[in-house]
């Protein structure tokens, strides 16, 4: 079913970005006595017994990992049981998407964990005498003694498109608690690390055999089972195979008893090059989905997407990282409305069933040239693009260059990487302020951040690794969060499910591109169960050009109303009059001189709004 004009994105934004202060949706604030261990919680669930207080916010979905094959929803009793019969053997175990603290005064510490792959946010700050634990930075920005102070560095960063240090956050006093990490306070301070790893120290990956790789529909079926836990699932379904894939899962688990069928969700874009809405309404019709499509112009006018962006940033605690955010509320509000408390997503599937082109490198150190030449065959016929464009890319950037790079840090190390990270900062762009404290910090960031020249597992096993610890993706899902919950609602992206990645990941590249196409996994399956739509030989499909247009034809006019740049120029991070010049000559550029202008323009909103509040 389409609909259209009713449900407008302006209202939504509205409501989100009218919320200056913590909502009480996740009003969750852990509380840490540096000298005394003692752990006090305001909101969520709490338990206590034999020393041991755990206090959990979100959602535990499995104390057991992959053992437990029947997802429900567990309480924090059953985390502090659980905690008591198997100490921290248990945090590797726990699944779904939640924050926990435990204060175990037999042994003098408090522990503080973010779910494996980070769906529940966590931040921390540490104040003289206390540690403050919260999902929202705002909660802790409320707390006397918590500077708001913005954090310079990372904001000129961000608009370099560099993004070097895991835990920080756009203030100064607020860091992250990232994925599958935790926190721990004891008598020797605070110490953060990993609890959940499917990645070895070397980056050395032990390939399954093919009777291994078998296991991932099962897999597949659990990690999907596990948005099961709520009252009714929704699933946000694209015209991909990855969100197609979950969807007909979804409705397997039902048909077994799993939970009610779930209602899909699409956008449609009349606009794109390979239009997407018969693919989307034919795999409904297919599942007997109940389903809702809105029209994206529609749900976007009149003001459009781009100004609605700029006004939910108010809301926000980073500025807007998906910029197709706003035209999605309608879809939320329609969810809800019809009782949806958990959706669906295929976010992950492109990290996790395709190939990273750094293999190309691996394949030519070894002289695997046939390997190679399938590989870039492989890209070409798996995504939009020319063969010039792919050899050169392929052969170049993700092959030779890295080599060549390996290859110099043999000979010199320490000064390779001292050339690296000076490149880095020498491609700080012109309009970045000339303050030297500024640049020094950048290089000292971009020289503690340096992915290895020369990664023992090789090119390919440290691009795997990257996916667990990039700080975009936890933007990505703390912006889902932030957005979601207020409206009631909970994401799962079951190609993030750490069980699944876990097993994925050591899949073999040739295996994850059988047939000479990406997503080999899922494809043929796909394709099986919808023979009529085209699943056999469809590429990955682009917006950029479509979202480029649409910046060209929105922003000039925002732009316009920001090109002080008085915001970022008052923070000492960018040469306000080559600001507003980089930004009146790219909106005729291309979708990369698009994009660029437009992170600039958008950033200079949020800190606007920040700093509008912390003067209010």
């Amino acid at each position: 079913m389409q609909r259209t004009g009713h449900h407008r994105a302006a209202a939504l934004v509205e409501r989100l970005a009218a919320t200056d202060g913590p909502s009480p949706a996740f009003d969750w604030l852990a509380s840490i006595d540096l000298s005394t261990r003692q752990l006090r919680v305001r909101g969520g669930r709490q338990a206590a017994r034999d020393g041991v207080t755990v206090a959990v916010t979100g959602t535990v979905s499995s104390l057991d990992g992959a053992r437990s094959d029947r997802p429900k929803e567990y309480d924090a009793v059953d985390v502090l049981d659980a905690y008591l019969q198997r100490g921290d053997a248990l945090f590797p175990e726990l699944r779904g998407q939640f924050g926990i603290a435990i204060a175990d005064t037999r042994r003098d510490r408090v522990h503080v964990l973010r779910d494996p792959l980070g769906s529940h946010p966590l931040f921390y700050t540490r104040l003289p005498d206390r540690v403050l634990v919260a999902p929202q930075p705002r909660i802790l920005l409320a707390e006397p003694g918590v500077s708001g102070d913005l954090n310079r560095a990372a904001i000129a960063d961000h608009l370099c498109k560099r993004w070097p240090l895991r835990h920080e956050t756009f203030f100064a006093a607020v860091n992250r608690l990232p994925p599958g990490w935790c926190a721990t306070v004891s008598a020797a301070g605070l110490d953060a690390r990993r609890y959940w790893n499917p990645v070895d120290d070397i980056d050395h990956i032990d390939y399954l055999d093919e009777e291994e790789v078998q296991r991932f529909p099962a897999l597949l079926d659990l990690a999907t089972a596990r948005a099961f836990t709520g009252q009714q699932t929704g699933i946000l379904l694209s015209g991909g195979f990855d969100s197609v894939s979950v969807a007909a899962v979804a409705v397997d688990l039902a048909s077994r008893g799993c939970g009610p069928v779930p209602r899909a969700y699409s956008l449609g874009f009349a606009g794109l090059s390979a239009d997407e809405r018969p693919i989307q309404a034919g795999v409904a019709r297919q599942l007997s989905l109940p389903f809702e499509m809105l029209d994206f112009d529609e749900t976007v006018s009149p003001q459009g997407l781009m100004r609605l962006g700029l006004a939910l940033n108010r809301g926000l605690d980073a500025p807007l990282f998906n910029n197709w955010y706003p035209a999605y509320l309608p879809l939320l509000a329609l969810a809800r409305e019809a009782g949806v408390d958990t959706l669906l997503t295929g976010e992950g599937g492109d990290e996790w069933l395709g190939t990273s082109p750094f293999l190309a490198a691996d394949l030519l150190r070894g002289l695997r040239l046939p390997s190679l030449a399938r590989l870039v065959a492989t890209f070409k016929r798996s995504y939009d693009q020319t063969w010039p464009t792919v050899v050169r890319v392929m052969l170049w950037r993700y092959s030779l260059r890295p080599l060549l790079g390996q290859l110099a840090h043999a000979l010199a190390p320490a000064a390779w990487d001292a050339r690296r990270a000076r490149r880095v900062v020498e491609a700080t762009p012109a309009w970045i302020a000339r303050d030297p404290r500024l640049r020094q910090d950048m290089y000292e960031r971009a020289l503690s951040s340096l992915a290895p020249a020369s990664p023992p597992g090789g090119f390919y096993a440290r691009e795997a690794r990257v996916f667990l610890d990039h700080p975009l993706m936890s933007w990505l899902f703390e912006e889902q969060f932030a957005v979601g919950r207020p409206l009631g609602l909970r994401y799962v992206h079951p190609y993030w499910d750490p069980d699944l990645v876990a097993q994925v990941y050591r899949v073999a590249p040739e295996r994850l591109n059988q047939g000479s196409r990406t997503k080999a996994l899922i494809r043929q399956t796909v394709d099986a169960r919808f023979p009529s739509l085209g699943f056999r030989r469809q590429r990955k499909v682009s917006a950029t050009d479509y979202y480029a247009d649409i910046v060209r034809r929105e922003a000039p006019a925002l732009a316009a109303e920001l090109s002080d740049f008085r915001g970022l120029a008052s923070l000492g991070i960018v040469e306000p009059k080559a600001a507003a010049a980089l930004v009146t000559g790219r909106w005729d550029g291309t979708p990369r001189d698009v994009g660029l202008a437009w992170n600039l323009v958008n950033m200079e909103g949020w800190v606007r709004s920040r700093l509008a509040h912390a003067k209010g």
